[in-house]
């Protein structure tokens, strides 16, 4: 039984609910599951009842499955003590079940045997919403700007003049001054004060409508007569069913009337609804002081061992052609532009957006700074000033290592920056500068090809018996600590000309950087601009590829293990026999001892406080190598074995059955659809649809091919639970009726057929596009092994592994090979990545539909051979 409890400020529901003996605890919680998604889009929601669940025992099985129910709808359990006292035994059966517990006061258990042996629990919430705080901002609207008369002015500007300069600084200095003084004639920045929560919808004429309604109200409130409450609840009725109308034609305005302008939809939706709301952590007085700040993100330990020479990072002649940057044109840098989508501004206060408007009158400027760049082998200092953002990494911030640092730098740097970008991405990977295992950056490779990759070679080696040990190492702030010096150095090596040394020289040395903070009256304070040591720029495009080919030497100083680098991040693994465990220890150390010498030189500080190391395999084989006494070090310092880690957004996890990984993605996307249920009223089916496969089950998109193939039965009818949720939020199906007739008629895939195409796909583009190599060689066709001409060498198969267990079954190259196998004949030619998925979409659906339609006539027959017996 529901109960729903409007107050004036919040909307609460109060469920009840009991499990008899003859229901299991699996079905009673999808029942229950499927009442909270059609009772979601409350602000507070409470469950109690007796599940006839003992909680006191939580490593029994029905106790953990109440946990990982608890889990994936946000809830927190609030009784803590045995609530049913007998004469032998003392169990928690009744529950009080939260999504908001930080309003509980307090709770108390009753006990009294004289009523019964269950215990009277009562627990105090306060369900007052906390009141808006006053904001109070500095802002530059460019929405009600007069195009005509900017167009007068940008004419008026001596463009040709800044175009015939020499220096570029005093070109940038001068375009940036111009942008400025014009900008703040036609859209000054103006103080805005924000006094409650945006209510668009909320009209000149509403709002009058509410100040009667005011009126009345104190007028019914002196006067106390019963002509002057009625009034004044007839006008505050017809005030709220107003404010109804006007948000559901607000909501239909700017959501369902946007639903092709992918752009314009989000932002809507973001200013409608809860989602993606950022926490407003606060950063306590004593710690807010912008130049203590800087000063800390700044303060770098010097690396007394790093050193430069011939033998450290190998200075030979390149084979390599020299590599010259090369100028750009005025279409390139419109397409750059026009690309950006960035809003934030650096310290010189120009928007991409103010860029965007005087783009006709400052393209040929903007192309010429460019190209001056990389002809003189300059950079101007304005873009070498980087803003910092300090943001809170937790709620509650003692120290200031509690502090991330956001850097924003001049949009005009990120032009130049992606042209760069381009052709040094076009040359490490046309000379093969970055290394095979290295995922970061690069085309046709991603953390989940990375990780793919990792996961099938450790299942693999786990197939043929072998323990494996997974390192994941930190490297502390490895991008501020990277020395450009010796950076300039390794891209003499891999054959950068001078003359783009000399660029790339410019653009690293002599940044500037200075802390920004928020004061309480809208205004910023900033700290005094402090000189960058070492590192490469935050928040700069080039950083992530110039990284990669500074530690492109790494896997050089690896001699025994596997390992997979994405950036910063690196993956070191080493598989072993039982009987070779000590060898095994031994070589790993050595291997870790070689990269943290190798790091050391390098300028780069190796962390084993937050490296860790997981042991994958089966559970025996997990417990054999537990059972050995050895450590995994680096620099006398033992790393720590964890059952489970997060690396590269997937959690993993020893046994490989990514439970943890899957369940906290079920408590995203009940998170994320209860949000959607503000603005659901108003929105059309074919948005709804479209909000609930993008924001919800795209969750469970990444790394479907890794976790996919090892769902275990529980988890796999938990991720269709969330897609029913989904499916009765879009088309308000009854909370008793089965989904997979709406299902069929929409042409929607189940979530075992989705993820069955995200799979088809991943191994489409890597067939296709022979990247990334190393699952592109894990892949052989049929006819590159067979001498002889059959049919089966014309239909583009692969070649099928044996299956030596079930096991084995996931593993890449034979999941691969199987769903390739079986796919139509005509999809197994090259086509187009959208064409090939539009049609194995439909392909599947008939096959969902033809699955059901076969099971109905199951149980018609079975109904039918009933009635004639």
């Amino acid at each position: 039984m529901w109960l729903e409890v409007r107050l004036p400020s919040s909307t609460l529901t109060l469920g009840t609910a009991n499990r008899p003996e003859s229901v299991t605890v699996q079905e009673a919680l999808d029942a229950l599951s499927d009442s909270l998604s059609v009772m979601a889009g409350r602000d507070l929601t409470c469950i109690l009842g007796d599940f006839n669940v003992d909680m006191t025992h939580t490593e029994y099985s029905k106790a953990k499955e109440m946990l990982q129910f608890c889990h994936h709808h946000s809830l927190e359990q609030l009784v803590k003590e045995p609530t049913r006292i007998t004469n032998v035994s003392q169990t928690l059966l009744d529950l009080v079940m939260t999504t908001s517990s930080s309003k509980c006061k307090k709770v108390e258990v009753i006990h009294n045997p004289c009523l019964s042996d269950h215990a009277l629990i009562l627990v105090d919430f306060d369900v007052r919403k906390p009141k808006f705080k006053k904001q109070v901002k500095f802002l530059r609207t460019l929405k009600n700007i007069n195009i005509d008369e900017l167009s007068k002015e940008l004419r008026m500007v001596p463009w040709d003049y800044i175009n015939s300069l020499e220096n570029l600084n005093e070109m940038v200095k001068l375009f940036n001054e111009n942008i400025i003084k014009i900008f703040d004639i036609y859209a000054p920045i103006r103080k805005i004060i924000i006094r409650d929560n945006p209510k668009p919808w909320v009209t000149d004429m509403v709002k009058f409508m509410m100040s009667l309604r005011d009126e009345a109200l104190k007028k019914a409130q002196k006067n106390k007569s019963n002509s002057s409450t009625d009034y004044y609840r007839t006008l505050k009725n017809f005030v709220n069913s107003t404010i109804e109308r006007e948000r559901k034609s607000y909501i239909n305005y700017t959501l369902n009337k946007n639903s092709k302008k992918p752009a314009l939809l989000w932002k809507n939706i973001k200013s409608s609804t809860q989602l993606h709301k950022s926490q407003n952590y606060i950063i306590p007085d004593h710690l807010n002081d912008p130049n203590k700040i800087n000063k800390h993100f700044l303060d770098l330990p010097v690396c007394d061992k790093t050193y430069i020479s011939k033998k450290n990072i190998e200075i030979t002649n390149s084979q390599c052609d020299p590599f010259e940057l090369k100028t750009t044109t005025e279409s390139e840098v419109r397409k750059i532009i026009n690309n950006i989508k960035t809003k934030a501004t650096g310290h010189d206060n120009i928007s991409i957006d103010m860029i965007k408007l005087t783009l006709d009158s400052t393209l040929s400027v903007i192309t010429n700074m460019v190209n001056k760049s990389i002809e003189t082998g300059t950079y101007p200092m304005s873009w070498k000033k980087a803003v910092i953002r300090p943001i809170p990494k937790k709620k509650t911030v003692t120290e200031l290592k509690d502090l991330r640092p956001i850097s924003i730098l001049p949009v005009l740097s990120k032009i130049v920056e992606k042209v760069v970008l381009d052709q040094v991405l076009n040359y490490v990977e046309k000379e093969k500068i970055i290394p095979k295992y290295q995922s970061g950056f690069r085309k046709g490779h991603g953390t989940e090809t990375a990780l793919l990759n990792v996961s099938d070679d450790l299942t693999e080696a786990s197939n043929m018996g072998l323990s494996s040990i997974l390192v994941l190492l930190d490297y502390t702030r490895a991008f501020d600590y990277l020395q450009p010096e010796l950076l300039l150095y390794k891209l003499k090596f891999h054959g950068f000309a001078e003359k783009t040394c000399n660029w790339f020289r410019a653009f690293l040395t002599n940044r500037l950087q200075m802390v920004s903070i928020d004061n309480k009256d809208g205004t910023k304070e900033n700290s005094c601009l402090a000189p960058i040591q070492r590192g490469v720029p935050q928040g700069s495009l080039l950083s992530p590829i110039l990284f990669a080919i500074f530690t492109a030497d790494l896997p050089k100083h690896i001699k025994y293990c596997t390992y997979h680098l994405y950036a910063d991040d690196t993956q070191l693994y080493y598989s072993f026999k039982h009987q070779n465990i000590q060898q095994a220890f031994e070589k790993i150390n050595e291997d870790l001892h070689s990269i943290f010498e190798w790091s050391q030189n390098n300028s780069l500080v190796l962390n084993p406080s937050k490296s860790q190391y997981i042991v994958v395999g089966t559970k025996s084989q997990i417990k054999n190598v537990t059972d050995y006494v050895g450590t995994i070090k680096i620099n006398n310092v033992d790393l720590q074995r964890v059952s489970s880690a997060r690396n590269l957004g997937l959690t993993l996890d020893g046994e490989q059955n990514y439970a943890e990984h899957v369940n906290n993605k079920i408590r995203t996307a009940y998170y994320k659809l209860k949000t959607l249920y503000e603005i659901r009223p108003y929105i059309k089916e074919e948005l709804r649809i479209l909000l609930c496969d993008t924001l919800v089950l795209s969750q469970f998109n990444y790394c479907s091919s890794i976790y996919g193939p090892r769902l275990n039965a529980n988890i796999e009818r938990a991720l269709q639970t969330v897609q029913n949720a989904c499916v009765r939020f879009c088309f308000n199906v009854p909370r008793r009726q089965h989904i997979t007739t709406y299902l069929n008629d929409k042409g929607i895939l189940n979530m075992c057929a989705r993820r069955e195409l995200q799979f088809a796909c991943t191994v489409q583009r890597i067939l296709w596009n022979k990247k990334p190599e190393y699952l592109f060689e894990k892949l052989v066709w049929v006819k590159d092994i067979s001498n002889r001409s059959v049919r089966s060498n014309s239909q583009s198969l692969l070649v099928k592994p044996a299956c030596k267990s079930k096991r084995y079954r996931v593993c890449f190259k034979f999941a691969a090979a199987s769903i390739w196998n079986d796919l139509p004949p005509p999809l197994r030619t090259k086509m187009s990545p959208d064409t090939f998925k539009t049609k194995y979409k439909s392909a599947l659906l008939r096959k969902q539909v033809a699955a059901e339609n076969l099971k109905h006539a199951y149980w018609k027959c079975l109904t039918l051979n009933e009635f004639f017996k």
